[in-house]
Formats: C-alpha cells, structure tokens, sequence
C-alpha cells in the first residue's frame, strides 16, 4: 500500500501530463512541416547522445550511492566531474562543428546550440534527481506538468513570432529545461538543510569506478534507442523521418507509466534490498503486476492505433503501423526495470555495457537488414525485436544475482504471440486479425497470469470498499 501510495504521487503528474501531451502533439505536428520536425529530433537525438558522456553515469551513481553517504558532497562531486566534462566537450563541439552538425543536417550550425541543450539537460537531471531521491512525489509530478506546457507554449510562440521550422522546437526545448531546473531547484530547497545522518564521504575514485562503466552503459544505451533514427536519415526522406519522430512521440505517452513507475521503483528496491536482502516476494509481486499491465497496455494501443493516430495531422498518419512495432519498446523496458535489479544491487554496473551491446550490435544489423526493404516500419520492426532481447538479456542477469519468481516462461510465450500478432496486424491488415488476435491475447494473459489477476482485482476492490466507507464516515460526520 505504501508503494502504491508513492507510486501514485509520481505517476499524477505524468497522468496530467498525458493529457497536455494529447493536446500539444497534434498542435505541433499541424504547425511544423514533417521535414522540419525530424530534424529538431535528430538534434534532440545527438544532444541526448552527448548529454551521455556529460553525465558519465554519474547521475546512477549518485542514486545508488545516496543512501550511503553525505548527500550534499555526493551531489558536489558529481556536478564537479560532469560539468568538467562539459567543459571539454564545448571544445570539441566548436572545433569540429561541422562534422557534427552534418549528423543532423549540412545545412546549419548546431554547436552553440548543442552546448545550451546539454548544459541546460545536465543541470535539469541532477535537480529533479534530487526531487526523486527525496521521494517528493508531488513536486516531481508538477516538475511533468509544468515541463509539458513550458514545452507546448514556447514552442507555439516561437512557431508565431519568428518561423514554424526546426529552431522553434530546439530554442523551446532549451528554454523549457533552463526555466524547470531553477523551479525544481526552489522546489528541492530542503535537501540543502538536510540533517546528515551518514558520515562516510565518498571518494572520486569510488564514484567513477562505479559510473565510468555506466557512462558505456548508457551511451551504448541511448545508442541502441537512437540508430534507427540516425540510419533512417541515410534512407528515408526528413518527411518520412518526421512521421516515424511523430509516431514515437504518440508511443512516448506511454512512457508516462515507465517514468512513474521507474522514478520511484529506484529508490524503493534499494531501500527494501538495504533492509532486508532475503524478501523476495516484494520484488516478485512488483514484476507480475507490471508484465501483466505493461502487455494489457500494448494490446490496447495496438487494438485502438488507427483511432490514436488520428491526433496527429493528415500528413502523419502514415504513423499507424509503425506505432503498432514501437509500443513494445517502452512495454519491454518497464518490464525489465523490474528484473534487472540485481545487477544494481551487486555492483556490476559492467554487465549494463554487455547488455546494451549486444542489443546495440544486433539494433544495428537488423537496422541495415530491413530499412533498406522496409523504410519506416523497418526500424520500428528492428527496435522492437531488439527490445525483445534487450528485456532476455536484462532479465537473465538481473534474476542471476538476485532470483526470485517472475513466471518467466509464461512471459515469454506471451510476447512471443504478441509479436507475432503485431505483425500479422501490420503486413496483413486484417480487421479480423487484430481484434481476434486481441482477445486472444487477453485471454491467454488472464490464464497464464489468473492467481495475479485475482489478487489484483481483489486489491483494487478492498480499496474500493476503503474508500467507500471512509466516504460515508465523512459525510455521516459532516
């Protein structure tokens, strides 16, 4: 109950923000040209991308190390090293401007932009880390919402006032996370008064010892989510580019329940694995409860595509299939954060770059295997089975060091079906398919999963009759 209970407090601003996000996508995708917009996402993509090595897994670090040691020098070590990075950085970016602005497009200059992307983004992660390690749900849920309407109304006024082209997205994004770090910052005021109870300063050695392997980790990481885009622009057209950036931007609604569930999962495994490293159970309840949700969620969008497509503009609605591939990716990674634990809690942060390479390795190839035939719906096919193996392999080493019951198999045959119906669904297009396809699935989920599904809804209905009978007190008091 309590974790559900903090859960809820992350997730309600993400909630509140999906409903922003309904209304501001289809806003931005009428007034930015498709060409434009898969532009302004390329350099979001390489921005992230360097934004990596700034960071250089120092903003893991100082989750998995807060708990442990004074708080406030952890954090000042960390900016310390990162914004050192960024320093030399900036450098290179204004030495060879050229060659990576050609990643996004020859005909601008990024760097001077590039450098206010991913200072802005490093002061923005560190000030809403600390919002999510102090476990301030409530603020971090306004920190969503204000994030989507800065985004939404700085992008519109500057579409107005100067152009609708690739730099209103860009300067607005910059602008958005200028604004929310001094917000959050206010808003994380009692971390700066904190009464430390931990005596133990850790030492730069052991802060990069546990992050440079992460930096690789994440690099490889964000690599692995971003290669279908940066190959895609070697094949397709920046209109085809911008549909496939749309059509992630729908999907990436979804991730409104991976980053509630993640913010908070973080810290609460930590804590109830420092507590007591022999419950199992906890973790094995968490994990069934997010595969079965996670998989119910995919058949959904998959059921309802054509219908969600429709909030975008006449130019995008090329958008449906690929939306069908790409909702497994945000479905995947929330399932893994479940079963992946037991790296973090061993300290094998080296075994995060073997995962991401491999999935990296194979995005790759499957990339160069079917954009070429495919386009679009290619890459979206090509993540998708690399997520597949991306959750296997995250799931194999987490449960290796630290084992408890996820009903593994029956997790297996489920996306195993699930892919096979999405693809039946995409390249048959058969109403038939997809709506038995979909009940089928449900079914077999409600079968494979029907001890989880009855303590689910036996939860849910407690509650109900809680909340029910403390309204009634109420009003009979009243």
């Amino acid at each position: 109950m309590h974790f559900l209970k903090k859960m809820f407090s992350f997730s309600i601003g993400n909630i509140a923000a999906l409903f922003i996000g309904v209304i501001s996508i289809p806003i931005i995708t009428r007034l930015i040209p498709p060409a434009e917009y898969g532009i302004a996402n390329l350099f979001v993509t390489v921005g992230s991308l360097l934004s990596i090595i700034s960071l250089a897994g120092l903003d893991q670090a100082f989750v998995r190390f807060f708990y442990e040691t004074k708080k406030i020098d952890l954090l000042k070590k960390c900016l310390i090293v990162t914004l050192t990075i960024t320093l030399i950085l900036s450098v290179f970016l204004v030495f060879f401007d050229s060659k990576f602005s050609r990643l996004i497009s020859p005909d601008s200059s990024f760097s001077i932009l590039l450098i206010l992307y991913i200072l802005t983004l490093m002061i923005f992660q560190f000030s809403v880390l600390i919002l999510r390690m102090m476990q301030y749900g409530y603020r971090y849920s306004l920190i969503q919402v204000l994030q989507k309407i800065f985004d939404l109304l700085f992008i519109v006024s500057l579409v107005f006032l100067f152009s609708p082209d690739r730099y209103a997205v860009i300067i607005g994004t910059i602008i958005t996370f200028s604004i929310l770090s001094l917000i959050t910052l206010y808003l994380s005021r009692p971390f700066w008064k904190i009464n430390d109870n931990e005596t133990r300063k850790i030492s730069y050695k052991e802060l990069l010892k546990y992050s440079i392997p992460l930096l690789g980790a994440s690099f490889m990481a964000i690599l692995f989510q971003s290669t279908d885009k940066l190959l895609l622009n070697k094949w397709v057209s920046n209109e085809e580019l911008g549909i496939y950036t749309a059509a992630f931007k729908l999907i990436a609604i979804l991730n409104i329940i991976q980053s509630s569930f993640a913010v908070i999962w973080a810290p609460v495994s930590i804590e109830n694995y420092k507590k007591n490293p022999e419950n199992r159970d906890f973790f094995s309840k968490i994990s069934k409860i997010i595969t079965i949700t996670m998989i119910m969620v995919c058949i959904l969008v998959v059921l309802f595509k054509d219908i969600i497509v429709l909030f975008l503009g006449s130019e995008y609605r090329e958008a449906s299939s690929i939306i069908a591939f790409l909702t497994l990716m945000p479905v995947l990674y929330t399932m893994s954060e479940t079963t992946v634990q037991g790296v973090n809690f061993v300290l094998k942060s080296y075994i995060h770059i073997i995962i991401s390479s491999v999935s990296l390795i194979l995005n790759i190839l499957l990339c160069l295997l079917f954009i070429p035939r495919l386009g679009t719906i290619g890459a979206a096919v090509a993540l998708c089975l690399s997520y597949f193996v991306f959750y296997l392999l995250r799931t194999y080493f987490g449960l290796k060091y630290f084992y408890f019951n996820i009903k593994i198999w029956e997790t297996i045959i489920m996306l195993s079906l699930l892919i096979f119906w999405i693809s039946l669904v995409v390249f048959i297009g058969n109403k038939l398919i997809l709506f038995l396809g979909g009940s089928f699935l449900v079914t077999l989920l409600f079968i494979l999963f029907k001890q989880e599904v009855y303590e689910i809804g036996t939860f849910m209905k407690m509650n109900f009759h809680l909340m029910n009978y403390k309204y009634k007190n109420k009003n009979h008091s009243d």
